[in-house]
């Protein structure tokens, strides 16, 4: 427990909770965590983006910003006196790749990679701890996979907007963003920028507007939160 009485408590059996189960992941992820803690996961992404939208000339309330009663998008905010939505996603290696790379690397088809060996594969599996998707500093980004990769979550994302368009879900939204957020170690600020500077997506049909967004970088080019941003596209506007 916490001693300052400044500060709110900790359980601290919990922490250890959380830490073990992101070492059992073994790969870095925003969203790996009990589902109890997603919707103030998404909350704090959705934070995050309305800070740095707000530099740029945004008038996000961060102080509305709340999960949607709504099944979709994930969180919701006041923006110059209108409600807007942000629907929240990862880009990360999925479950298939996962359980690829796991295969492969058990036999012997591809190097282990740096601070991840067999020895301590084994000890963890020794200790009753196996890991279930050890898959750390593995995945690599070349251009053309990235590419397809981000092409994907777009129209995932598209699609599932577009259903619950037609149901009528979020008619009463008057702007809806989408927020793709990655902490992939091989994907840093140069590269990002690097790499959608070269993709360009056709124009979204379901979302004002589109954004990448990096974990804390040192030095990133949004200095409130280091968070660095990238708009990947936006609707076309109507005349």
């Amino acid at each position: 427990m916490c001693d300052k009485p400044d500060l709110d408590p900790i359980d601290l059996s919990e922490l250890a909770r959380i830490v073990r189960s992101g070492d059992g992941r073994g790969y870095d992820s925003y969203f790996h965590a009990p589902r109890e803690y997603k919707d103030d996961m998404e909350c704090d992404e959705a934070h995050a983006l309305a800070n740095t939208l707000n530099e740029r000339g945004f008038a996000i309330d961060v102080s509305t910003i709340d999960k949607n009663a709504q099944p979709f998008p994930d969180c919701v905010a006041m923006m110059d006196g209108v409600l807007v939505g942000i629907e929240v996603t990862e880009f990360t290696v999925d479950e298939n790749e996962r359980r690829q790379f796991k295969r492969a690397m058990q036999a012997g088809e591809i190097r282990v990679p740096e601070g991840y060996n067999r020895s301590t594969v084994q000890r963890r599996r020794n200790l009753g701890n196996r890991l279930a998707t050890p898959v750390p500093n593995a995945a690599d980004w070349p251009f053309d996979k990235f590419r397809r990769k981000l092409e994907v979550i777009v129209q995932t994302k598209e699609t599932k907007a577009r259903d619950h368009k037609a149901r009528n879900t979020f008619a009463s939204l008057d702007k809806v963003f989408l927020l793709i957020v990655t902490d992939e170690r091989d994907l840093s600020e140069k590269r990002l920028d690097d790499y959608l500077a070269r993709i360009e997506l056709p124009a979204s049909e379901q979302f004002d507007a589109i954004y990448v967004m990096m974990s804390p970088q040192p030095g990133g080019r949004n200095s409130s939160s280091q968070r660095p941003v990238f708009e990947v596209c936006q609707r076309p506007s109507t005349p």
